[in-house]
């Protein structure tokens, strides 16, 4: 998991062009300070044992020592391999603007009219047709994606079905202000869901 750089469609994006690699200073910083917060129990470990002088170690206390031993620097190299190669995201090229990960939803029903009807209401712009949207579940054939990039006013819609990836549909002006809007008050959150009726994936 940990060389997962991107999501499926992101990679999509990349390969087709216009788009390009960046590190998340934020989610690098995250990392870090996992590993630096890894180097407190090894830090104590070397301050207690030449505390505790010749007073014998009991069995409980020699098994925590090894415990921090071998696992603090294991959980560091990981961490620190998390902050090298999962801190990237995508940005546009033409900008420089991060695309900003703001939702994603699996539904366990997929198929072309399945897509063609949700992207079609994002379309719209209107978010009286797509929010909020139904509960989703953890594994399923059809993925839901929105990204954001907001300084440049623009928000992408995308769907993957297995390998497949559908067109990316671009919201921008006011209706990316809309979007925007929906993903804070929670485009996922619990109430009736826009598709309410709909036979698709309401």
């Amino acid at each position: 998991m940990i060389l997962s750089l991107l999501y499926p469609y992101e990679r999509h994006l990349l390969a087709q062009g216009g788009y390009r690699q960046v590190r998340d200073p934020r989610q690098t910083l995250i990392y870090l300070l996992m590993v630096v917060a890894m180097t407190v129990p090894l830090i104590g470990l070397f301050v207690i044992l030449p505390a505790a002088g010749a007073d014998p170690p009991s069995t409980s206390s020699t098994i925590y020592v090894w415990l921090i031993a071998i696992l603090c620097p294991i959980w560091m190299v990981l961490w620190l391999l998390a902050a090298i190669f999962r801190s990237n995201r995508l940005a546009r090229a033409s900008t420089g603007t991060p695309l900003r990960r703001r939702h994603s939803v699996a539904y366990a029903t997929g198929g072309d009219d399945v897509v063609a009807d949700i992207l079609g209401r994002f379309r719209t712009g209107d978010p009286a047709r797509y929010a909020p949207l139904p509960t989703g579940v953890k594994n399923g054939a059809l993925r839901v994606q929105i990204w954001t990039a907001d300084a440049d006013r623009l928000g992408f819609v995308a769907i993957t079905q297995g390998i497949r990836h559908s067109e990316l549909v671009t919201l921008d002006g006011p209706a990316y202000d809309r979007l925007a809007a929906a993903l804070d008050a929670g485009i996922g959150k619990t109430g009736t869901s826009a598709f309410a009726g709909d036979p698709t994936i309401g």
